[in-house]
């Protein structure tokens, strides 16, 4: 199976007191001349649970469901452990783009000054890295993330330059 080049990423999320909502959108693209055996690997974290997950194919659309217990079969060649979920995506042909929708929520952690860390779901940070599962030696791609949250006294990033937008 070969990685695919990572086109854009967007990440919309929402923090509420503790709790956040993260919806994130993956593009990914086959830029061979050939169709590649493809699979869609998110490893969980503790922050988050994934509450919806769907990968477009082209045109072909695939759902997972997500059921509490240890196994998912709500689309064919998806499941899921404590620790990961795998998607079968097949072959994917020559050209084709790859969209993959991923929802999360989680409870925030508290830090000793009784303040809220939002952090990234950790698939979403592993897929922004250069990890061997996926491909951004080769391409550059387009990064988008809003995070609407309230009294929010400071943002940090170890790697990039934030600022605040007050409305």
């Amino acid at each position: 199976m070969s990685p695919l080049p990572l086109l854009s990423c967007s990440i919309s999320a929402e923090v509420i007191g503790f709790l956040a909502g993260v919806d994130s959108t993956l593009k990914y693209v086959n830029d061979g001349d050939a169709p590649v055996e493809v699979s869609f690997i998110c490893p969980f974290d503790e922050l988050y649970t994934l509450v919806a997950a769907e990968v477009t194919i082209g045109e072909r659309n695939l759902r997972t469901t997500i059921k509490s217990g240890s196994q998912d079969h709500g689309a064919q060649g998806a499941t899921s452990s404590r620790d990961v979920l795998s998607i079968s995506l097949g072959n994917v042909p020559a050209e084709a783009q790859v969209k993959v929708h991923l929802k999360f929520s989680g409870e925030l952690p508290v830090t000793n000054r009784r303040e809220a860390k939002f952090t990234l779901p950790g698939i979403l940070s592993n897929a922004l890295k250069k990890e061997p599962s996926v491909d951004t030696s080769s391409t550059e791609y387009d990064f988008k993330m809003i995070v609407k949250a309230s009294n929010v006294k400071d943002i940090i990033s170890p790697t990039n330059p934030l600022s605040i937008d007050k409305p």
